[in-house]
């Protein structure tokens, strides 16, 4: 071959070239400039990094336990980034590996986390977690009714930093947009009390100062006084070894005077098993004014590795869950009512007309309930089913 045709070769070869480092120059450069390999505690929450990019970008995190916070400065605009990182504490017992990709066009980076086993005491940390929402559906009919949104009733809970439950908000699944809220505000700026407010977004949004509860040593309500639609209570609850077991309040209004209720607590094994109550106008009478728990599976234990105390959540007799404090206000629930009994409890009896509600639970890979059907008499009709949503947390003492 002639030397012309190595020439026409060679000048090809090296167009070539020339063409493929214009296409790297138009390649989009990514580079994490800090964070980019992370080993974190079982009990870390939070990670963060930062990198530069030249063009927009993408980001995606695959594990579920890790969660890009997109805060009001966010933007896949190009420039310099901090980016946050949202954790779930590692209760595993092992290691765990996760990635956040970055993606440029054909231009991919990864940000590597390994989360370890151990918390900064050298120890697998205890399983906790914040009950974040509650689904209450009411089956209106059989077993095969469809779980429509008009049936559907959504409770989200809210915590602050120290993870005491702030707000309450209920409201009905088919509004979730722009839902009617009800609920409460609770207020821990002042020392040994609780501040509640009930929420509305009736009639334009209203709050109303509602009461003021107490708290013990022990960080129990010793007593409490509220007004609720123009009813006054006042109130006071007794404890033996940190069980709830007895409390009277005083009810006064213009429409029905006034009223005091007295309520007893029965224990057996640490579970709650017997609630009776009497007033001035209908006193305490044992075969109807009472309102029994059973609970035929042990194995079925009410663990404090879950912040609120679902009992309470699942009363379907409105009597157990706010008496003697006289109103739902979470409190119970929320741990400042005395410790929680051992167990889930299986049946309600209802003395007051004779209603009995059976409990099934069906729980979750964190061992705690996720899905509980109420059956009321043994029948398919006036069933309740519970979802429940749970956020896992490293505890914290309120």
């Amino acid at each position: 071959m002639s030397k012309s045709y190595f020439r026409i070769v060679l000048c090809l070869i090296a167009t070539l070239f020339a063409a493929c480092n214009n296409d790297n120059d138009n390649t989009p450069k990514i580079v994490i400039t800090d964070g980019g390999q992370q080993t974190l505690y079982a009990s870390s929450v939070v990670a963060w990094f930062t990198f530069t990019a030249d063009a927009e970008w993408q980001m995606f995190a695959p594990d579920a336990w890790v969660q890009i916070v997109e805060d009001q400065n966010w933007n896949t605009a190009p420039g310099n980034h901090t980016v946050y990182l949202k954790l779930e504490p590692n209760f595993s017992g092992k290691d765990r590996s996760a990635s956040v990709i970055l993606r440029s066009r054909q231009t991919e980076e990864r940000v590597t986390l390994t989360q370890s086993a151990y918390n900064t005491e050298g120890k697998v940390p205890d399983p906790y977690y914040l009950l974040t929402r509650m689904y209450r559906y009411v089956d209106p009919a059989t077993r095969t009714s469809p779980m429509v949104p008009q049936n559907v009733t959504v409770t989200d809970f809210y915590y602050n930093d120290r993870q005491q439950l702030t707000d309450v908000s209920t409201y009905p699944a088919a509004q979730e947009e722009h839902p009617a809220v009800s609920g409460f505000y609770y207020d821990y700026s002042q020392a040994n009390t609780i501040n509640l407010q009930r929420k509305t977004t009736l009639n334009g949004g209203q709050t109303y100062p509602t009461g003021t509860f107490n708290i013990d040593a022990s960080g129990y309500v010793s007593n409490y006084k509220y007004i609720a639609f123009g009813t006054t209570v006042d109130g006071a609850l007794q404890y033996t070894d940190g069980y709830l077991t007895s409390g009277t309040y005083t009810s006064a209004s213009t429409e029905t005077g006034t009223q005091t209720v007295a309520t007893t607590a029965t224990y057996d094994e640490g579970n709650l098993t017997l609630l009776t109550f009497g007033s001035d106008n209908n006193p305490v009478d044992n075969e109807h004014n009472r309102i029994e728990m059973r609970y035929s599976n042990a194995s079925l234990i009410n663990s404090d590795i879950v912040n609120l105390d679902l009992n309470y959540l699942l009363d379907q007799t409105g009597f157990v869950n706010s008496l003697p404090l006289c109103d739902n206000f979470y409190l119970k629930a929320g741990g400042y009512a005395g410790k929680r009994s051992r167990c889930y409890m299986t049946e309600q009896r209802d003395g007051l007309d004779g209603t009995i509600y059976s409990f099934l639970y069906r729980t979750g890979e964190n061992g705690l309930p996720e899905i509980v059907e109420v059956n009321r008499n043994n029948t398919l009709e006036g069933r309740v089913l519970y979802q429940f949503t749970y956020q896992p947390i490293i505890r914290k003492g309120r």
